[in-house]
């Protein structure tokens, strides 16, 4: 069975209906994740202004969870936020949030918002009290099978991604009207997924994705107005683990169109073939031998001690 497959079938999630297995961690307590609420009057609400991490939870173990946090604090510091304990207090409750409702394959979500206006509804940013929040559901795809085996059909959308010199890219956050915008687009053209292009015409990300392009065998990511994904960077040091050039740089739509094979790389699906864009054909239109290797490693990776923590769920 594939590694999409079988976490699919743990975690197939309930109807609308029932109750998502998870827990949430809110200013301080411990709660059903149906129960978990934020304010009308917090920022993060508001105005977007929030931050937040994913983290892979893979048979019973964080992924990179270190990187994560590096990135998770680094945003913080950006957006001069605070949460209310350290780093070791964090992972804590991240431990927690997986024992407690005893989920070995998930997303521990991260999010630190803003906060809640003064009674003096006081516009100055640093009058709010920052409020915190950490939870965690069942880990699944975000494509089908179907999709992981064929490979994702793209469409780059009209829509031009929100440029770095208003939002900082590098900063994990909420503000993506620019994507849904273009996702409406693309499943107009019949696409599965769309990619931003920035105001230039080169191509960023998608929706909770990085891209790689390989031509006359070199990879290459996007370097510019993208988030600096986890995945992205495990891409590229499996890459120099296997012999294949790899860097960042720009990307060209062309250079989509006519690479030798380009894929997606994202924490809820690993490393998947991108093999039609704007209803154009990627090589052979299947995912090819590279991008099936870098995904097996990828996923062999989750298994690795030097790339894993491991979570004790006690007796």
């Amino acid at each position: 069975m594939s590694v999409a497959a079988e976490l699919n079938q743990d975690n197939a999630l309930p109807t609308i209906e029932g109750e998502i297995p998870g827990i949430a961690w809110v200013n301080g307590e411990f709660c059903p994740l149906s129960e978990a609420k934020v304010s009308l009057l917090d920022w993060g609400f508001l105005r977007g202004d929030c931050t937040y991490d994913v983290i892979c939870v893979y048979k019973g173990a964080f992924f990179r969870l270190e990187d994560h946090l590096d990135r998770f604090l680094a945003s913080l510091d950006k957006l001069q936020l605070q949460m209310p304990f350290d780093r070791h207090g964090l992972t804590e409750v991240m431990v927690e949030c997986v024992r407690r409702p005893g989920l070995r394959d998930a997303f521990v979500k991260l999010v630190c918002t803003r906060g809640l206006q003064p009674p003096t509804f006081s516009r100055n940013p640093r009058d709010a009290l920052n409020q915190m929040f950490v939870y965690s559901v069942p880990y699944t795809f975000f494509m089908t099978d179907e999709q992981r085996e064929r490979g994702m059909h793209i469409h780059v959308a009209s829509t031009p991604r929100i440029p770095p010199e208003c939002i900082d890219p590098t900063i994990k956050n909420y503000n993506r009207l620019d994507f849904v915008s273009g996702i409406f687009e693309a499943y107009d053209a019949g696409a599965d997924q769309v990619i931003l292009p920035d105001q230039y015409g080169n191509i960023t990300e998608g929706l909770g994705f990085n891209v790689f392009v390989i031509k006359d065998g070199r990879a290459t990511s996007p370097g510019e107005g993208v988030l600096e994904g986890v995945t992205r960077k495990s891409v590229l040091e499996l890459c120099e683990e296997i012999g294949i050039p790899a860097g960042l740089g720009t990307v060209s739509i062309d250079d989509l169109l006519y690479a030798d094979e380009a894929f997606l790389c994202t924490g809820a699906g690993g490393v998947v073939g991108i093999t039609e864009v704007n209803g154009h054909v990627i090589a052979n239109g299947m995912p090819r031998e590279t991008t099936r290797r870098l995904d097996a490693l990828y996923w062999a990776k989750h298994e690795d001690p030097a790339w894993i923590t491991s979570i004790d769920y006690g007796s």
